[in-house]
């Protein structure tokens, strides 16, 4: 391969790897969180094969029913960097660099496939590699699969080029199971293969969507394969979803042209004043839809750029139509990553023209469109860095969505539990009372929210009011909420904590009658909590300590061992079993207790305490 062929692959990757080196020290953030790692599924060899007949999000939650996606690609290389990286987000963080990298070098290596000079081809994948709409994709760990779904793409369409229709087979199939977003390039290539007659890419081609098909009726069970299920209901009527779809299509191109201002969040709205205002946003993106098409159809055959550069930008908007499958924000960054693709082919051959063939004139219109996008990406992938700067920065430029007050509440929810400083523990507690408030605000009439939100902001207004020790105000707005919602496990377990907190207020004014009446209601509460959702940790937990206080120990110790089972890590849940184990003087199980959590946490930060009761009790039998 000769040097500016070696250049036009190595300039753009290198270009991509550089400037997103800044993410690497990132953490988990939003999703990232429920998805790996707070979720056990994805932290075990075995959830491999079971991606492969799971729907994405139910391999999280198995009540995420709604949701249509299997990514079972996607699911095993988050798993796999679990495994390798020892649950640390580096190299989460590294693999996303290292495939936006990829990706770029593969967008040059396509254009010279379909007879691009070299520095064309590596200005497309340069433009690519700097496209500041990549800030949101490459920072998020959750995002993985977009990126590994368009580098499939990008091999597979290559090998369509190179007419390796069994290299392409294979490639796509990967793609299609990284992530949906790639069901496009799939029908941009059946229908290049029709319109080309090439009869055995088009049967490749059809013999991958019947094997992706197979799985998806497997994972889903069900003949719609998972294409019928309604991701979110935004509510709106037939006219208002085309309107809606065709309005993104405008927004859309308008961010590939210009990738600024960055939001994480960006709320549907559904007043009558933005209703009516669509209107013309949608005109545009149907109108610029019919231009591509109509361009396509008239240069398919005698222009490559016309050819894959529209075809890829058209083809890969496609799933955005469908606005019933985009989840509660339509609009999202990350969705732009494989349309890029198209975008910087059309681009780069736009500079091309202009510059009339000049590599001089050719350059500085590159550095023209090239620096203000690296700044874009390099500014907009800064706050995916750490939840507190993600959630502090989407509090500012997405005040109207719940999300944003939401998450930033819970995160100082985490920090008022995580302190010992009572003045530090009184501050979160504060900016979290004020982010849900805040989050209870957004209009439901104006904005669109989903009835989890709803009950997500009551549920984290009831925990900072029991966080900040307003017992009886935390448990009205925990009684609201399941008598609004009925299936509502958590509201449940808040109405037994604050029971609970009312018999230890009993028990500390001496009276006992009371106390005990106290307990019987926060079991009842946490048997409701049970009922709705049995792996509960927290209810298991609180069931064992008020049994305990009621003097059922037998009982407690049932649900206090479970309960250690669930988190054998939390010291509190074996102090409760070792006391139950002493009260019911069985000093040897009680000392056992404590011994294998000293075993099985070795770097618990009260180990010293663990160890001067284990010396105590040893002491104690002794004596005996």
């Amino acid at each position: 391969m000769k040097s500016p062929r070696i250049l036009a692959l190595l300039v753009p990757a290198l270009l991509g790897f550089a400037l997103f080196l800044q993410v690497l020290p990132g953490d988990f953030v939003y999703d990232d969180r429920s998805l790996i790692s707070l979720n056990p599924s994805f932290q075990h060899w075995e959830v491999i094969p079971q991606a492969f007949v799971t729907p994405y999000w139910e391999l999280v939650d198995a009540s995420r029913f709604s949701s249509g996606f299997f990514r079972p690609i996607g699911a095993s290389v988050l798993a796999l960097c679990w495994q390798l990286g020892q649950g640390e987000p580096l190299l989460f963080h590294f693999v996303s660099v290292f495939l936006h990298a990829a990706c770029a070098m593969a967008v040059a290596a396509f254009a010279l496939s379909f007879g691009w000079k070299p520095w064309l081809a590596g200005g497309a994948g340069v433009l690519f590699a700097l496209s500041g709409v990549h800030a949101e994709p490459v920072a998020w760990i959750s995002a993985i699969p977009d990126l590994l779904a368009t580098f499939f793409s990008l091999l597979a369409m290559r090998a369509f080029v190179r007419q390796r229709f069994l290299s392409m087979a294979c490639i796509l199939f990967l793609g299609m199971l990284c992530k949906e977003s790639a069901l496009g390039i799939w029908l941009l290539l059946i229908t290049l293969g029709l319109f080309s007659r090439r009869r055995k890419e088009l049967g490749a081609c059809l013999l991958v969507g019947l094997g992706v098909y197979a799985l998806r009726v497997h994972a889903f069970d069900s003949w719609a394969a998972g294409f019928d299920r309604v991701t979110t209901h935004h509510g709106l009527s037939l006219v208002e979803q085309l309107k809606l779809s065709l309005s993104l299509v405008y927004r859309y191109l308008g961010f590939l042209l210009w990738p600024w201002p960055h939001a994480p969040f960006r709320p549907l709205a559904l007043d009558s004043a933005s209703l009516q205002q669509r209107i013309y946003p949608a005109i545009a993106g149907g109108l610029a839809l019919f231009v591509a098409l109509l361009t396509w159809l008239k240069r398919q055959n005698s222009s490559a750029t016309a050819r894959w550069g529209l075809g890829i930008l058209g083809a890969s908007l496609f799933p955005i139509l469908n606005t019933q499958a985009l989840g509660q924000y339509p609009f999202e960054e990350r969705f732009l990553y494989l349309p890029s693709v198209g975008f910087s082919l059309l681009l780069a051959h736009a500079i091309f023209l202009a510059s009339k063939q000049r590599t001089g004139i050719a350059t500085s219109l590159l550095l023209l469109v090239g620096i203000p996008n690296a700044w874009s990406a390099w500014v907009g992938s800064r706050p995916w860095a750490s939840e507190e700067a993600l959630f502090t920065w989407a509090r500012k430029v997405s005040p109207n969505a719940m999300t944003s007050h939401i998450e930033y509440g819970r995160l100082m929810v985490e920090y008022a539990q995580q302190t010992s400083d009572p003045l530090r523990r009184d501050m979160y507690t504060e900016r979290a009372l004020e982010a849900y408030r805040r989050s209870l605000e957004v209009d439901p009439d104006a904005f669109f929210v989903t009835t989890v939100e709803r009950e997500k902001g009551n549920l984290g207004l009831g925990d900072a009011l029991y966080l900040a020790g307003d017992f009886k105000a935390a448990e009205a707005v925990y009684r609201q909420t399941v008598d609004h919602y009925q299936i509502s496990p958590l509201g449940y377990l808040g109405l037994a904590n604050c029971r609970g907190q009312a018999a230890l207020k009993h028990l500390r004014e001496e009276h006992p009658t009371l106390a005990d009446d106290a307990f019987e209601e926060a079991l009842q509460y946490f048997d409701a909590a049970l009922q709705q959702s049995p792996g509960l940790t927290n209810a298991v937990i609180g069931k064992a300590h008020a049994l305990a206080q009621l003097g059922r120990y037998e009982e407690a110790q049932q649900f206090a061992e479970h309960g250690l089972q669930l988190a054998p890590n939390r010291l509190d849940v074996a102090e409760l079993l070792f006391s139950i184990y002493y009260q019911q003087q069985n000093l040897p199980q009680a000392l056992k207790v404590l011994r294998d959590f000293q075993r099985a946490n070795p770097h618990h930060p009260r180990l010293a305490d663990v160890q001067q009761t284990i010396a105590g009790v040893e002491a104690m039998m002794q004596q005996q």
